[in-house]
């Protein structure tokens, strides 16, 4: 199926009369910019213009609440604020699941934060940095090093990844005490070393390692039982 079909079908099927499907088509073509491959097969085109064409395939109906799932993956920078800005504009209730939390932190109302399905968290960003005031530090070292036998403070939560410690806590003072005092033990292991705080990515990192973190202290209760 061609771009320029795929509307007036979905419309169709929604029961659209012939003049809201023609306006309709036009509307979302100009909006989503969708007009440099309108004459192009859907199996053609590249990830980001399908992800434009199913955006449009989803306002086709003009529904009260939309729902989407990483609907920016795939999109050039440029392409994907013009369609922030789009769907601002529209004055709907969106939906959004998305890992990219900078995205969530300067363009959504209410942040909703799940786990296996059930809610953690349900707050303003703001609110939500406020209340978990997460101060994440990230160190990357050197090829070869054991980082497994890095040893932190136990109110210091650490998370490895290839070469990368990335460490999360609620005490400032605490956690540059720890950087400072592991900077020197191990100097000639680090390449470098960064720490944030006060922001969105800072309090969610924090809240899903915790409780990771719990999760693998329930399995070694659970198997100590055993």
């Amino acid at each position: 199926m061609f771009v320029k079909d795929i509307i007036p079908f979905i419309a169709s099927l929604h029961g659209l009369e012939k003049n809201n499907i023609d306006e309709r088509k036009a509307f979302l073509e100009h909006s989503l910019g969708l007009t440099p491959f309108f004459n192009k097969q859907i199996k053609k085109l590249s990830g980001g213009q399908k992800q434009l064409v199913n955006i449009a395939i989803g306002l086709t109906h003009n529904p009260e609440i939309l729902l989407l799932d990483e609907p920016f993956v795939g999109l050039d920078f440029n392409v994907k604020l013009n369609l922030i800005s789009f769907l601002k504009s529209l004055n709907k209730t969106i939906i959004c699941v998305t890992h990219d939390i900078d995205l969530a932190e300067r363009n959504a109302d209410t942040i909703i934060l799940l786990k296996k399905g059930k809610i953690l968290e349900q707050s303003k960003p703001a609110a939500l940095i406020k209340k978990h005031p997460y101060i994440t530090a990230e160190i990357d070292f050197k090829e070869g090093v054991a980082l497994n036998n890095m040893i932190f403070k136990e109110e210091i939560y650490v998370d490895f990844q290839n070469r990368r410690a990335t460490l999360f806590c609620k005490n400032t003072s605490l956690m540059s005490e720890e950087i400072e005092r592991f900077k020197k033990e191990h100097d000639e292991f680090i390449i470098g070393s960064r720490v944030s705080q006060n922001n969105l990515t800072s309090t969610l990192m924090g809240l899903h390692n915790i409780s990771l973190s719990n999760l693998k202290r329930e399995k070694k209760v659970r198997k100590k039982k055993k």
